[in-house]
């Protein structure tokens, strides 16, 4: 597989567990909505590790700020 098929790959299942997560959620199951977008973010962080590094095997954890490190990604504060 090309790196470029491992993106994809994180990116497509991403996709998918967002659309298991509204679909909970508009079935009222709200935490295991929760849980499931946490999934998909966390599958969305890989796709961009993979991108950023040689590898294309990202850290095995659910840490979102351990996968992120490994990226470009940057998050700004939002003020009120």
């Amino acid at each position: 597989m090309t790196k470029q098929d491992y993106i994809n790959y994180w990116l497509s299942t991403a996709r998918e567990d967002l659309e298991t997560a509204q679909s909970l959620f508009d079935s009222g199951k709200y935490v295991w909505s929760l849980f499931i977008a946490h999934l998909a973010l966390e599958k969305l962080f890989k796709a961009f590790w993979v991108r950023n590094n040689e590898s294309n095997f990202p850290p095995k954890t659910h840490d979102l700020n351990k996968i992120v490190t490994g990226t470009d990604l940057v998050f700004s504060d939002i003020e009120k």
